[in-house]
């Protein structure tokens, strides 16, 4: 894949034909290694899990209710919500 500032939309080159006209053109080309990102982001998605409960109080509504997780566990982290309002 090739990222470009959207000039040209609709262009189909090859790679070698990308090269040779920025190299024709003296134009610099950045490689990015963005497989170990993806997989990063893979790896993390695939760890993931809800964790789901039912209010029995719902008292006012539009009350703030701060949530709170917390783990046992110095490995794992929690990327959770503060809180949410009531219904």
């Amino acid at each position: 894949m090739i990222l470009t500032d959207g000039g040209d939309t609709s262009s189909i080159s090859s790679y070698e034909d990308v090269q040779k006209l920025a190299r024709e053109a003296a134009i610099p080309l950045y490689f990015i290694d963005l497989k170990a990102k993806y997989e990063a982001i893979e790896r993390d998605l695939r760890a993931q899990f809800a964790i789901k409960y039912q209010v029995s109080d719902m008292g006012r509504s539009n009350e703030w209710r701060n949530v709170r997780v917390v783990i046992n566990s110095p490995k794992l982290t929690a990327r959770t919500i503060k809180g949410y309002f009531t219904p």
